[in-house]
């Protein structure tokens, strides 16, 4: 006699006629989980890089071989600001209906030059501080979680170790991938002048 599957599984695609993954209520939940973690420890807002954080956080990918190319400021109250590299910002935004508010990234990757590395990480460094003006949390500490200082610059690794904290933000998982791995976030918590 056949044996039959105590239930039917239909994997990870999306289809009009099965209720699969509702990948809408992730991406809702998960951001609402790492405000909940934010509202809880009195933060308002996280820079985060990295495809795991930026996942998890606004359920987008990007370029992934330098986690700098792009980035998102997350507020605890409020739509997240995306800054998505040149190549991707044309064609994203209409393809991801659940983003309202798109910036230009400005990215360091080693190679360009001394000169170049210091313009962009002031551009860097200016669109980030112009978002807390415009979201009232300028006098705020900011935690800053995969985003590093400019590479091969020993002057900014000293001032950046001096300026910031390791913080564990033990309730917001980072997500790899389509899975999910859960484990803890660390950010650097950054006094933004």
């Amino acid at each position: 006699m056949v044996k039959m599957a105590s239930r039917l599984t239909f994997g990870t695609s999306i289809t009009d006629w099965q209720q699969r993954i509702d990948v809408e209520r992730m991406r809702r939940e998960r951001a609402e989980k790492a405000r909940a973690v934010l509202r809880a420890r009195g933060i308002p807002g996280l820079l985060a890089a990295g495809a795991p954080n930026t996942r998890y956080l606004v359920g987008l990918r990007g370029p992934e071989f330098a986690p700098q190319l792009w980035y998102v400021l997350f507020f605890a109250e409020g739509d997240p600001v995306v800054f998505h590299h040149a190549g991707w910002i044309e064609d994203y935004p209409s393809q991801v209906p659940w983003i309202a508010q798109w910036r230009l990234a400005r990215a360091w990757l080693p190679g360009a030059g001394p000169e170049a590395g210091d313009a962009e990480a002031k551009l860097f460094a200016k669109g980030v501080v112009d978002e807390l003006h415009a979201h009232g949390l300028q006098q705020e500490q900011l935690p800053a979680a995969g985003v590093a200082p400019r590479p091969n610059t020993p002057r900014a690794h000293a001032a950046a170790s001096r300026a910031a904290a390791d913080v564990t933000l033990p309730g917001i998982p980072a997500a790899s991938g389509c899975g999910t791995n859960l484990f803890p976030m660390t950010v650097s918590v950054f006094s933004i002048p």
